[in-house]
């Protein structure tokens, strides 16, 4: 169990693995649970009623060209909740965030252990830890949010 992702369906409990959180993204359906056990170089893209459990301890660090967890501007509900630390190592010109919410219809509850970002080194505002660009309602629980260089929370 501690190097996958697992889909548990809501109705049956019954949880089903897979290596990767788009794997398990694709196959969730509104009501279940994805739960990440193994440290992610992914993406974590959100599904509308599809909830997210980051295990303690468990490190989701995207280093691709966009932010770590994202609606990807497209309306969600959906709650993440675990003991995990959530990064952003980007290393390209423009930084990234660890979380993008863009979608004015978004209700997402994040509680994690903690979220870092590295942001910009000049005194640019991209990269920002958390960037909440429209939502409906965003809660945030969080041991420590911390930018390296600039902006940890922009609204």
């Amino acid at each position: 169990m501690a190097t996958e992702v697992s889909v548990r369906d809501i109705a049956t409990g019954v949880p089903v693995f897979y290596l990767t959180y788009a794997a398990a993204r694709a196959a969730a359906n509104s009501g279940d649970v994805i739960s990440i056990y193994k440290n992610l170089n992914e993406q974590i893209e959100l599904k509308n009623g599809v909830d997210v459990y980051i295990d303690p301890g468990t490190i989701i660090n995207y280093s691709g060209s966009g932010p770590t967890i994202t609606d990807n501007n497209v309306a969600c509900t959906c709650y993440i909740s675990g003991a995990g630390i959530v990064r952003n190592s980007y290393s390209g010109t423009t930084k990234q965030e660890c979380i993008k919410i863009s979608n004015a219809g978004s209700i997402v509850e994040i509680e994690c252990f903690q979220i870092e970002g590295a942001g910009e080194i000049s005194s640019g505002i991209e990269g920002a830890t958390i960037n909440v660009f429209a939502a409906k309602k965003v809660r945030i629980v969080a041991n420590t949010i911390s930018n390296t260089y600039n902006t940890a929370l922009r609204i």
